[in-house]
């Protein structure tokens, strides 16, 4: 693993997903802001949070939040994470949290996301000084940085004391964010450039409640690329200095996500636009309440629409839901970017000219709202498995929305139309589509289009039912995957069920009608079903769990190309680049003219470095990234490409283990354009409860049959070429 300080990653990082925070640093002496630099991306304190943190120590929850930090991560990190610790420090994670983190923690990077390089600040329990702990942990002398003394600890980890708190570090050759702390630590208080003085941060903290219990703060767009090390002149005013240094510390070699410009993180409505955001978590028993603010430029709501209105009559046993503002012609003119032959732009083509978009274009009144739920698996499934996920979507309606109902059947059609045309191509295995029939649920008319068959031939049999419906009920056109998902929904809305009312009550205060947007999340129930399926999978389709499985199964078979061509230089086992495509995944990172001399962290050993490349590609590491080694010039580089990877069954996994900890997340955006950027947060912690809810388990399984078996693998044929 490249850092060395995950053992402060994990507890630090972790409270990023169940709390964050902020508040004024010069209403609180023991803050650790002070010694941190003003330009920090990243930036989180705690105090007196040990009880937060030891929790977040569980392998997969400390996967997910080193990745939020950008900390590469494997799952057969973990115990290796932990053998780190004991080696390091000395104690085992819950020990090292108790005693080195008990009163403050911070963790410093370079930014959301680009965080691999970083530094942790702390103050220990009160019944141990800084200089105990050092003597007691048996670090060993190292090279002052500035005035500072550094002391080393095993696995080249550096420690530094300074006014009263530890500053932990990597001090190898790509551990430049520990030196850069150090040297601002060290500078003069009156003329330290530090986070506690910077014009963004003190702009933020002051809408914010006074002496929160912990502080999350992060720049969106970092001020600059490049980190510089405080100037040894010059007056240090409340904004940092950000032209010449007399000494700069150049940043990793190592780009943590990608070398092509990130686009603007998707904020809500408040928020878009925001450079900077910060967090202030208070504690109330088992609540974590969090406000949030930000410099974006908020858009008032639509006129006199309530927003969460569809969020609160939804099923109790809803696991997610958000509502919010659309623009749903944004939405249609977003169907131009699709492929020319993609159904969605084809319909909406067809119907451009026809009445049915722009009578559903009048009748919606500016919002929406998704929930996932659950249903009964498919009765006449090979073998019974637990409730499957149905997604719903609300469009909200004004109220006079006749046509409506008519105008979305003609979408429909056209669609089925178009399907079956497709169908009769001879290169092509899809089933027809039989037109849409007419039920009855709660004592509504439904429109059902099982497309059942469909899915079932697409996912291989993974999916074995998927029944499109849809319906008008009072203010909202409701669509759905699943009919019986469409049934809890309207009983629900007429109040002859439990709805989500009570979970919505957890936040403080009421939730104002004139909000910008509401997320629930129930992480508890999430995780108990979640580990239905798990069980499920590991007796049914053992291979599924395997990370391979989903990696060969990922667009194009699985097969990776990073966008390169170039010339093998046998003599020297090298691969000289000619181009690099500036859509491909190296873009950013490699350049005409670079020599990739090795990948996965080894050299090339043959003189055939393309093929060794591709076969890196196949076999590397991590699923979501790789490093080469490149010489550029003079220089040679250790560089990481992300490549795009989705394994369900891991993101599975990690709810899991987040749902053991906390039981629900609410969130609301209220910002306005007189207030500001501004949001609530609550979550509910778990504490070992008892489920909110329970999940039928599945009935006795039947012999397995040759739909439980997925997909064919997708063969692995030699490609000519760059990757």
């Amino acid at each position: 693993m490249r850092s060395r300080i995950n053992f402060s990653c994990i507890a630090l990082i972790a409270t990023a997903t169940l709390s964050a925070a902020a508040g004024d640093p010069s209403e609180d002496s023991n803050s650790l802001t002070p010694l941190v630099p003003a330009d920090a991306g990243l930036y989180l304190e705690l105090r007196n949070a040990d009880d937060l943190l030891i929790p977040l120590t569980e392998p997969q929850v400390w996967l997910t939040l080193a990745e939020l930090a950008g900390q590469r991560a494997n799952p057969e990190d973990a115990e290796a994470w932990r053998r780190q610790i004991e080696k390091t420090v000395q104690m085992d994670p819950p020990t090292a949290i108790r005693t080195l983190f008990k009163q403050r923690v911070a963790f410093v990077g370079r930014g959301p996301g680009r965080s691999q390089d970083a530094a942790v600040l702390c103050r220990p329990a009160a019944e141990v000084s800084p200089s105990e702990l050092l003597s007691r942990l048996g670090a060993s002398p190292h090279e002052k940085i500035g005035v500072v003394e550094v002391r080393e600890l095993p696995m080249r980890v550096g420690v530094s004391v300074v006014e009263g708190a530890l500053i932990f570090g990597d001090l190898g050759p790509a551990g430049k964010m520990f030196e850069y702390v150090v040297r601002t630590a060290g500078a003069p208080p009156d003329r330290r450039a530090s986070l506690a003085r910077d014009a963004d941060f003190l702009a933020l903290a002051s809408r914010l409640p006074r002496e929160p219990d912990g502080v999350l703060f992060a720049r969106l767009r970092p001020r600059t690329e490049l980190v510089h090390a405080p100037p040894d002149s010059a007056p240090i005013s409340s904004a940092p200095a950000s032209g010449a240094a007399s000494r700069a510390v150049e940043p990793s070699t190592t780009q943590p996500a990608g070398g092509r410009a990130a686009p603007e993180p998707p904020l809500p409505g408040s928020f878009h636009g925001a450079a900077n955001i910060l967090m202030a978590l208070q504690r109330a028993d088992r609540h974590l309440h969090v406000s949030v603010v930000g410099d974006g430029h908020p858009q008032p709501p639509p006129d006199g629409v309530d927003v969460v209105r569809h969020v609160r009559g939804l099923p109790a046993r809803t696991l997610v839901a958000w509502a919010g503002g659309v623009n749903f012609a944004e939405l249609v003119a977003a169907v131009d970017g699709m492929p020319e032959r993609s159904v969605a732009r084809v319909v909406v083509n067809m119907q451009r000219h026809a009445p049915a978009l722009d009578e559903l274009r009048r009748a919606c009144d500016g919002t929406a709202a998704l929930a996932v739920g659950v249903v009964p698996p498919a009765a006449d499934a090979a073998i019974s498995s637990p409730p499957v996920p149905a997604l719903a979507v609300l469009i909200g309606l004004k109220q006079e929305h006749d046509g409506v109902s008519a105008a979305f059947g003609n979408l429909v059609e056209t669609t089925t139309m178009v399907h079956n045309l497709m169908a009769l191509r001879p290169d092509v295995d899809l089933p027809r589509l039989l037109p849409p029939e007419t039920i009855e649920l709660a004592g509504r008319q439904v429109q059902r289009l099982d497309l059942s068959e469909l899915v079932r031939r697409l996912t291989g049999g993974l999916m074995e039912q998927f029944q499109f419906c849809w319906t008008i009920d009072g203010d909202a056109l409701i669509l759905t995957t699943h009919e019986d998902w469409l049934r809890q929904i309207l009983v629900a809305r007429q109040r002859d069920a439990a709805d989500l009312s009570l979970a919505l009550s957890l936040l403080p205060g009421d939730v104002s009608p004139s909000t910008n947007g509401v997320v629930l999340i129930q992480t508890g129930p999430i995780s108990d079903l979640g580990a239905l399926w798990l069980r499920h999978l590991e007796r049914h389709v053992p291979a599924i769990l395997q990370e391979q499985w989903w990696r060969q199964r990922q667009p194009g078979g699985g097969r990776v190309r990073l966008g390169i061509a170039g010339v093998q230089e046998r003599e020297t086992n090298r691969l000289r680049l000619d181009y690099v495509d500036p859509a491909g995944l190296a873009a950013g990172v490699l350049e005409k003219g670079d020599y990739v001399v090795g990948c996965n962290e080894r050299p090339f050993a043959t003189s055939q470095p393309f093929q060794e490349l591709q076969r890196g590609l196949e076999a590397r590491p991590h699923a979501r990234r790789i490093v080469l080694d490149v010489i550029r010039g003079d220089r040679k580089l250790r560089q990481q490409v992300s490549i795009p990877f989705v394994d369900p069954i891991q993101v599975l996994r990690r709810a899991v283990a987040i749902g053991q900890i906390a039981q629900r997340v609410v969130c609301v955006d209220d910002g306005t354009p007189q207030s500001g950027s501004h949001g609530l947060i609550t979550i509910e912690l778990r504490r070992g409860d008892p489920p909110l809810f329970a999940f039928e388990s599945p009935r006795a399984p039947q012999p397995i049959g040759a739909a439980t078996s997925g997909p064919a693998p997708a063969s692995d044929a030699a490609a000519g070429g760059a990757p």
